[in-house]
């Protein structure tokens, strides 16, 4: 496996769909260069199914990122955001949405 290959990962709506969140940030500042950015957009404080198994929310971010990424919430969007994006209409989002941007420590 090579380490610290890459300068940003990116990832939307996914980071909840994993088994296991702390291994997969793991893996995230595994392939991190040093200082490396994480940029994500989750379901926040949603509660758990079959397919997204995890709760993420302050608490659990702070768990799984502190001494490992500075890490900030640079929006929310709130349940039944409208989007306003689309040929076809309208899009709310159904759930609580957070876009977070962390730097490798």
């Amino acid at each position: 496996m090579v380490d610290e290959i890459v300068d940003v990962v990116i990832s939307r709506n996914a980071i909840d769909h994993v088994d296991d969140v702390t291994n997969t940030f793991s893996e995230i500042r595994r392939v991190l260069r040093k200082w490396g950015e994480i940029i994500l957009s989750v379901n926040y404080r949603e509660k758990p199914t079959a397919c997204e198994p995890h709760i993420l929310n302050d608490k659990t971010l702070r768990a799984v990122l502190q001494g490992r990424f500075a890490y900030e919430i640079v929006r929310r969007f709130p349940v039944n955001y409208d989007s306003g994006i689309g040929d076809f209409g309208q899009f709310r989002y159904p759930h609580e949405i957070a876009v977070i941007r962390g730097t490798k420590l």
